[in-house]
């Protein structure tokens, strides 16, 4: 006779959360399960699996269209899978984004995130032009000071970017002798625009353009940005240029990668 497993013990004996995450991905895999079935699979009594199918259903990862019929994918389980599909295709958008940006510019293409106050470079593709600027990865700083920041602070609301601004005396180099009104406006033209800039600052002769990557929903937590030597793009040609080339990759990002609909069959 078949001793039922104990949920929570250790050792060769698995969880109750390990049950139900196996029974989850079994349920994902096959698009329906019945009782039986699961029983079979887990290795347990069918009063185990019963009881793992009901949580999953209360969960709403699964759901049963009639009494001891099969349990199919619920819309919990659905809404995961299409977020995380939504996810993907955002990676390889940006990926390709990045790559053509970078073939086209010449120039040093990275990514930004927004973590709090600051700015990260969480991914960057070397330059290929002489005296292309270094990667950029795990650089962080002021996202108000940056022209990733500035990008994204642009699709923020004044009074949620206001915190964002130093107080006065506090400001770094690039915005040292800037009012909140000053860097407001300069905020307003890049939403008008597309693109921000920054020319310099902390000691280095290089200079940086970016867009804002927006989400279906309308939210902003990252940018695309072509950082270069500062001579190049003092010429106001190339700057225009390189701005250009910036909000078509942004866009590029948006329009492959939007959201799937969720909570539909």
């Amino acid at each position: 006779m078949r001793r039922a497993r104990r949920c929570g013990e250790t050792g060769d004996r698995v969880t109750a959360a390990q049950l139900t995450l196996r029974a989850v991905a079994l349920l994902a895999e096959r698009g329906a399960v019945t009782v039986t079935q699961l029983a079979r699979a887990l290795d347990v009594p069918t009063t185990t699996a019963h009881r793992i199918l009901g949580d999953c259903r209360a969960s709403g990862f699964a759901t049963q269209q009639r009494w001891g019929g099969p349990y199919t994918v619920g819309p919990t389980l659905r809404e995961t899978a299409r977020l995380l599909e939504a996810e993907s295709r955002l990676n390889e958008a940006t990926d390709a984004a990045m790559s053509w940006l970078a073939s086209e510019s010449g120039e040093m293409v990275a990514l930004a995130v927004l973590e709090g106050r600051t700015v990260r470079f969480v991914e960057s593709i070397p330059g290929t032009r002489e005296t292309s600027i270094g990667p950029q990865n795990g650089r962080v700083l002021p996202a108000y000071a940056t022209a990733a920041g500035k990008a994204m602070l642009s699709r923020r609301d004044s009074s949620d970017v206001r915190r964002y601004f130093p107080a006065s005396g506090d400001e770094p180099e690039p915005l040292q002798g800037t009012t909140w009104q000053q860097f407001a406006a300069q905020l307003e033209r890049v939403r008008q625009t597309g693109w921000a800039v920054t020319m310099g600052g902390f000691r280095a002769p290089i200079a940086s353009v970016a867009s804002p990557i927006v989400a279906g929903d309308g939210t902003c937590t990252s940018a695309v940005v072509v950082v270069a030597p500062r001579s190049r793009l003092d010429m106001r040609h190339e700057l225009l240029e390189t701005a250009k080339l910036v909000v078509k990759a942004a866009d590029r990002i948006h329009r492959r990668a939007r959201p799937i609909a969720v909570g539909r069959p």
